[in-house]
């Protein structure tokens, strides 16, 4: 056995169970996630997912729909000038999904069959009708809006004109068969229009009230009718109904007057449109219209006449006229209400808006203020409405910056900017204005609307923090000033204290004994350290007094620093095309002398060393370095997330390395990892590339691990002058191709 779920939109289908064996859930294609259900087994899963009770509800629809469509018949029981299946099939497959097509085929073949049509001949009218239900609902799912309850003018035209197409498809198959169910002498044309007609006066008499009270049950009857107006809906049905029966069943014998008092009842369609909305209207329509048809079948009525196709077309006129009026009326109220409920909702949103508002007209007339406005500048909206907002002026802003914005909001353009205005206490207060023109339909400014902010707060928090920065940079420009005063006059003594200790060793060689002659020794070399920490020191803090401006070559940078050391420079032992950076060439000098040396001083004594220095192909960030493994990370400086600038420098060696865990140490000043006696130095050097770095817009950061040599890594901003390393030797170009330092010794 095999059960098939069927889907509406988009079709499709799922087996649920085969021979009595469930499909894994992986392999049904569902519509929509979470519709498959497997409790209850089979006939559990068809009735959640055909709802079985909704597909017998709209076949006995139909069913009860067609005995009144046969019963509202002319021309001895040839032609029905109303087909009221059509309506409720169409309204149907709208509301619960064209899956219960199924159904409605199913109820058009058993009309058919039992009034005695023949079995081939019911398979072509019920295809025939079912395909016109299918095209007019799919049509209608597919471009009504409003939620399909017809509350748009548009909605209402659309359906009119699906209701006019859509019978076409049964009307020029349903001759056919009908000549075969009801045997007749008219032509095939005339039964063509008079199905056309039928199919039409259904569709269009009871369509739009399955559409309005499915929305309505389905989602919330206060969408589509008034709260509390279900007594005033019956009186409407009653009074329209009853008016309609006295009409059309002319028990007052009114002659040839109740021609134009038949479409006078129509008014009474305003009655339900402009007071009960779109189910008013619908169903008032179905009050007045369904006594028509019925009374002018039965030859009763202003409409009677011998032709038979007269009758009907007038009848067929008067649901149309009565129809459009009702539908269409209450589709332009609903259009009407709607914009003035998105108009109050609007009016309050900027009334009871934190945000000032202010509405001017093209001269900048103020014509409207809020209650925000008020609160902040205190003028109520009597004391500024027919002036213009000169009065808030405090004499702060310029008077060509006015002019400015008078400029861009008159061309069409929105201003913003910053307000010192004038409260009406004399007080001030800082607003940020947003001011933006508004044009009406030929594109012409008409009004002017500005929106203001409060923040006073926040420019007194501003002002705070700029005397606080201008504060600090005060004291940190004189903490400089000082230190250099204090390094520079220090060396005077210096000097004085180291050269008197060396005339004291030369002339006193002989009466000092050998401790004498160690102390004076370490007095030496005390000044010496303290001379090269004071002219390190004097470095650093001039960091900030050069402008990085000058285009240089870091390759005459990078020579300029090997020359400085001499002998010692043939230790680097590659230096691939270094670009041209925009930079103070003493300070970079300096940062590759810190780092060579270093580099000199940290050598391994178990193998010959090596340093490269090189351009890498692509800027780095954190967490792209150029070698892993063994190797620690810092990235001092370097925030997570940003991308390092476009040119990345490497200096790299062979040395004794460092311990990851104290890489962070060593760009800090008068960080030291060695005693004196075993490495000298200041503590100075990483400290003042660091600052030199970040002086020119880079980052820098250390790759290093013991005895594993180690890698600083810097960048600068600016293009690429040249294109990426050319390093045919040496450490470098073993770590580009994926080896270690290692790989190299």
């Amino acid at each position: 056995m095999v059960i098939i779920q069927f889907y509406s939109y988009p079709r499709k289908v799922a087996f649920v169970q085969e021979n009595n064996q469930p499909i894994s859930q992986d392999k049904v294609s569902l519509d929509r996630p979470g519709f498959f259900r497997s409790k209850g087994g089979a006939l559990s899963a068809l009735r959640h997912a055909f709802q079985w009770k909704i597909a017998l509800g709209v076949a006995l629809a139909y069913g009860i729909a067609a005995i009144v469509g046969l019963a509202v018949t002319f021309d001895h029981g040839h032609v029905s000038a109303l087909w009221p299946p059509a309506g409720i099939a169409v309204g149907a497959l709208v509301v619960f999904g064209l899956r219960y097509g199924a159904a409605c085929w199913l109820a058009n073949l058993a009309v058919l069959l039992a009034i005695h049509a023949p079995l081939q001949v019911a398979y072509l009218v019920a295809s025939a009708n079912t395909i016109e239900y299918l095209i007019a609902a799919a049509a209608l799912r597919l471009w009504l809006q409003s939620d399909r309850r017809m509350a748009t003018v548009s909605d209402v035209a659309i359906f009119f004109l699906v209701a006019a197409l859509a019978p076409l498809v049964a009307a020029l198959t349903g001759p056919w068969g009908a000549a075969e169910i009801t045997p007749g002498d008219d032509g095939f044309w005339l039964q063509a229009l008079v199905w056309w007609c039928g199919d039409v006066a259904g569709i269009v008499l009871l369509t739009p009230a399955v559409l309005i009270c499915g929305h309505g049950l389905r989602s919330d009857m206060r969408a589509v009718l008034p709260q509390g107006a279900g007594g005033e809906l019956f009186a409407l049905l009653v009074v329209g109904s009853g008016l309609s029966i006295i009409v059309f069943g002319d028990p007052l014998h009114l002659g040839s007057s109740a021609i134009t008092l038949a479409y006078g009842v129509l008014l009474i369609l305003l009655w339900g449109a402009l007071r009960l909305g779109s189910m008013g209207a619908a169903l008032g329509l179905i009050a007045l219209i369904t006594p028509a048809m019925l009374f002018t079948s039965a030859g009763y009525g202003p409409f009677v006449s011998e032709a038979f196709l007269t009758s009907v077309l007038l009848l067929l006129g008067f649901l149309l006229i009565g129809a459009a009026l009702a539908l269409f009326l209450s589709a332009a109220l609903a259009e009407r209400n709607q914009e003035a409920q998105r108009s109050r909702i609007l009016s309050r949103a900027v009334e009871q808006s934190a945000t000032g508002v202010i509405i001017t007209d093209a001269q900048g007339v103020i014509r409207y203020v809020n209650s925000a406005f008020s609160s902040v500048t205190g003028y109520q909206s009597d004391d500024v409405i027919g002036r213009t907002p000169r009065f808030l002026k405090s004499g702060y802003t310029k008077a060509d910056e006015y002019q400015r914005l008078w400029e861009m909001i008159t061309n069409g353009k929105t201003w913003r900017g910053d307000f010192l205005n004038r409260r009406k206490d004399g007080g001030a207060v800082w607003e940020h204005m947003v001011i933006s023109p508004l044009r009406n339909e030929s594109g012409d400014v008409t009004y002017f609307v500005a929106t203001s902010e409060d923040i006073t707060a926040r420019k007194m928090n501003e002002e705070q923090l700029r005397q606080a920065l201008d504060s600090t940079e005060r004291a940190r420009a004189e903490l400089e000033r000082i230190t250099f005063a204090v390094t520079h006059t220090l060396q005077e003594p210096l000097r004085s204290i180291g050269g008197f200790a060396q005339l004291l060793k030369k002339r006193y060689a002989t009466v000092l004994d050998e401790n004498g002659l160690g102390y004076v020794d370490r007095v030496v070399e005390g000044a010496d350290r303290m001379h090269h920490l004071f002219h390190d020191l004097m470095h650093y803090v001039m960091i900030d007094d050069a402008v990085p401006s000058i285009d240089l070559s870091l390759d005459a940078v990078v020579h300029s620093a090997l020359g400085s050391l001499g002998e010692e420079a043939k230790a680097v032992t590659s230096v691939g095309d270094l670009p041209t950076v925009k930079g103070v060439e003493r300070q970079l000098v300096r940062v590759f002398e810190h780092l060579i040396t270093n580099a000199l001083k940290y050598r391994s004594a178990d193998r010959p060393l090596q340093i490269s220095i090189s351009l890498l192909e692509k800027s780095m960030g954190e967490g792209q370095l150029p070698i892993n493994g063994a190797f620690g990370k810092s990235t001092f400086g370097l925030e997570q997330g940003v991308v390092a600038p476009q040119l990345h420098i490497c200096v790299a060696d062979n040395g004794i390395g460092v311990d990851p865990a104290f890489v962070p140490r060593l760009f800090t000043l008068f960080s030291r990892l060695h005693t004196m006696d075993r490495y000298e130095g200041t503590g100075v050097g990483l400290a003042y590339c660091r600052r030199v770095i970040e002086h020119h817009g880079g980052t820098i950061w250390m790759d290093s691990a013991p005895n594993q040599g180690t890698m600083v890594h810097f960048t600068l901003p600016g293009p690429v002058a040249t294109p990426g390393p050319v390093v045919t030797e040496g450490l470098v170009q073993s770590m580009e191709n994926g080896g270690s330092h290692e790989d190299v010794v």
